[in-house]
């Protein structure tokens, strides 16, 4: 269903999130035989709500909604909401490492996170290659770049790498909501009035909200966004509200 008018409601909404859940319900049921399909769908409960999703459908919003456009947030949303499911089921590496054994039952545990989650990260990379933007696509595979780079970072430190800079704490979470906005904004940008700034905007409120997702004092911030980024983010905050 098309938005009328352009403008994002909760029903609607609720809709578009519903598509992203089924394209990862059947990515994850259709493509997968167990023991890797209980593994990767065990984790796409554990990611609930689709806070990233929202983000971007959200935000990709212009002036005229197209059946192109909508499929095109989807799919974008859909890419995030994976790639976070790939993560998560590689920090089960990390949190396994310190019980790494000779047991075959051990190895063969490990070798499946590992199969599960690289099959994940393709099909992440897949889903970004369906919105048929460059730009896009080239946004996803950086952000993969920067949490990889973040994770390494945050592990070093851990074990007390004197060679690793004191840095701030990363947030994988915000990182994806960061690639959706951007993402969302490049799909959207020669047909709508989303300025760079409006999206400076949209990411100086994420850094508000994420990682704890707090509600306080954005609201007003909406008034200077385009009509359906202003419609679209006080449906998100309403509905993140509610979760």
């Amino acid at each position: 269903m098309i938005r009328e008018h352009d403008q994002l409601t909760m029903a609607t909404l609720t809709s578009e999130l519903a598509e992203v859940q089924a394209q990862l319900d059947l990515a994850l049921h259709d493509h997968l035989y167990s023991p890797f399909r209980e593994l990767a769908q065990s984790q796409l409960g554990r990611i609930q709500p689709l806070r990233r999703a929202a983000v971007v459908l959200a935000t990709a919003a212009d002036g005229t909604d197209s059946a192109l456009l909508r499929q095109q947030r989807i799919d974008l949303a859909t890419a995030l909401e994976m790639l976070n499911i790939a993560l998560v089921i590689h920090q089960l590496l990390l949190a396994n490492s310190a019980n790494q054994t000779d047991n075959p039952n051990q190895r063969s545990i490990t070798g499946s996170v590992i199969l599960t989650g690289d099959y994940c990260f393709t099909r992440s990379a897949l889903f970004a290659a369906k919105t048929d933007n460059v730009q896009v696509v080239e946004i996803f595979s950086q952000t993969l770049k920067t949490i990889s780079e973040g994770i390494l970072r945050g592990l070093f430190a851990e074990r007390g790498d004197v060679t690793v800079a004191p840095a701030e704490v990363f947030h994988t979470e915000l990182a994806l909501c960061e690639a959706g906005v951007v993402g969302a904004a490049t799909l959207v940008r020669t047909t709508s009035s989303l300025s760079d700034a409006a999206v400076a905007e949209l990411l100086a409120i994420l850094r508000r909200w994420v990682p704890g997702w707090q509600m306080q004092e954005v609201t007003p911030a909406f008034e200077h966004l385009p009509p359906p980024q202003e419609a679209g983010w006080q449906v998100l905050q309403q509905w993140i509200q509610l979760r």
